[in-house]
């Protein structure tokens, strides 16, 4: 696995952050993981809203029609508390790739608020999965994020798509709780990573296979802190 800049597979002037892991490394081997992170902010991005571009390619193709059970494939992760560190309220927003079908617009966005109860196990609160939206292959997009801790009124959970040459699509738009249900002093998002590739070894080991990698790239990251808008407009 290697997280390295290179240039960028569209346009050879510019250069990316690149992504990929071609055999699992984390827990034990049945997982793959590369991650940007912001760790430790404690009592900071309570609320933000972020931009970051995007490129899958061809190589993820493979997903469509492959026999691996694409039901996670984590490009970005929010924790307002870490299972990691015997926290006693850990909660995460997952944003994933999934396949839904065995057909050319297969891959979709989803989205899941979830409490984990330990190292192994999750309860879902809320699941968001987007089936309009089907996620372009070679084809470089903005995506937007907008997080508001909250409960199940006044948290919220917001994410936009635009591909070049195409139209903003809101593949996420969810009122609900952005913190476990039951933390009586909910402090932000500590750790989380805006930018990752977090998937099972039957995806990493089935692209291989397939003499394929699994990997991502990603552009102009940019964020602003106490962001509440989700339709703000950025020039």
């Amino acid at each position: 696995r290697l997280a390295q800049i290179t240039t960028d597979p569209i346009n050879p002037t510019n250069n990316v952050f690149w992504f990929w892991v071609k055999y699992p490394n984390a827990s034990s081997g049945t997982k793959g993981r590369v991650q940007g992170n912001l760790y430790g902010n404690s009592n900071d991005f309570t609320s933000l809203y972020y931009t970051i571009r995007l490129y899958l390619p061809h190589d993820l193709d493979t997903l469509k029609y492959g026999t691996a059970q694409v039901h996670w494939f984590t490009l970005m992760e929010f924790w307002n508390n870490p299972n990691w560190n015997g926290d006693p309220y850990p909660f995460r927003v997952s944003v994933n790739l999934q396949r839904m079908g065995y057909v050319p617009d297969s891959l979709h966005f989803g989205v899941r608020g979830e409490m984990n109860t330990d190292t192994d196990s999750e309860a879902v609160v809320w699941n968001s999965p987007n089936t309009n939206f089907s996620v372009p292959i070679n084809t470089w997009m903005k995506i937007e994020i907008n997080y508001i801790q909250g409960d199940s009124t006044t948290g919220r959970f917001f994410m936009a798509v635009t591909p070049d040459g195409g139209n903003r699509t809101v593949v996420c738009d969810v009122t609900g709780y952005t913190f476990h249900p039951s933390n009586p002093n909910p402090d932000g998002l500590n750790y989380f990573s805006p930018f990752k590739l977090y998937t099972s070894d039957d995806v990493i080991d089935t692209l291989r296979n397939w003499g394929k990698l699994a990997n991502v790239y990603w552009d102009d990251f940019e964020i602003w802190k106490d962001s509440t808008s989700a339709v703000m407009t950025i020039n």
